[in-house]
């Protein structure tokens, strides 16, 4: 008789319960090697089989919060990103409500117009003299990270509309920056290449500074669901 553990997950399916995929979260998340150890033991002490995916993290986050409150903090926003999928498209909206928290007008869902062709644009955003134009990549697993592919695309379009005006707010402006933005990670090639190019990434940790958790805490803009 096996004594795997079967779980739900968010789409119905069932899977083996894995410790070392609860680990691997935590660790993502910053959790501390003894932190981790104590609550995946409690977890696989606790697990039976037909218990959600979303019960088991929502217990692990409770027995986080409890030791490492900074920590839990940038779990749950994490995990509360994801949740804005599987489209993508709450994601472009969620980046230009962080603008319009900056103090921007914002459209989303635009068609601009380059020097060689037209590009859809996730997200355009404006005030006084300046003129920022987003791709937003969203990705709905926490491992997943944009390529240098996608930097080397994303850079090439914003190249094509570096020279061009674009009528916002009523006025005539020119592309003062181009961005990058998503919701977990880059790869070191896209960063690599990025900062030899001069093309702007925003990524969960990436840069130092001015990245998508510090844009979110700053602003005070949060996902849905998001719990504290």
């Amino acid at each position: 008789m096996s004594n795997e553990i079967f779980v739900v997950k968010s789409d119905g399916t069932r899977q083996v319960f894995e410790t070392k995929k609860l680990h691997s979260s935590l660790l993502k998340a910053g959790a501390s090697e003894e932190v981790r150890e104590k609550i995946v033991r409690h977890i696989a002490g606790e697990v039976r089989s037909g218990m959600s995916t979303g019960d088991i993290y929502h217990h692990a986050f409770e027995l986080l919060r409890k030791f490492e409150q900074p920590v839990a903090t940038r779990y749950s926003l994490k995990r509360a990103l994801a949740a804005l999928g599987p489209t993508g498209f709450p994601f472009e909206h969620f980046v230009a409500d962080i603008f319009k928290a900056q103090g921007f007008e914002t459209l989303t869902d635009q068609i601009v117009h380059g020097k060689c062709t037209s590009h859809e644009m996730d997200v355009v955003a404006w005030k006084e003299d300046t003129l920022l134009m987003a791709e937003a990549k969203f990705h709905h697993e926490f491992g997943m990270k944009s390529d240098v592919k996608v930097a080397l695309y994303v850079k090439a379009r914003f190249d094509d509309l570096r020279s061009q005006t674009f009528l916002y707010g009523g006025k005539e402006r020119t592309l003062t920056k181009g961005l990058l933005i998503t919701n977990t990670h880059f790869t070191d090639k896209a960063i690599e290449y990025s900062e030899c190019a001069g093309a702007a990434l925003i990524g969960w940790n990436y840069p130092a500074h001015g990245n998508l958790h510090d844009m979110i805490i700053e602003s005070g803009v949060y996902p849905h669901p998001y719990h504290v």
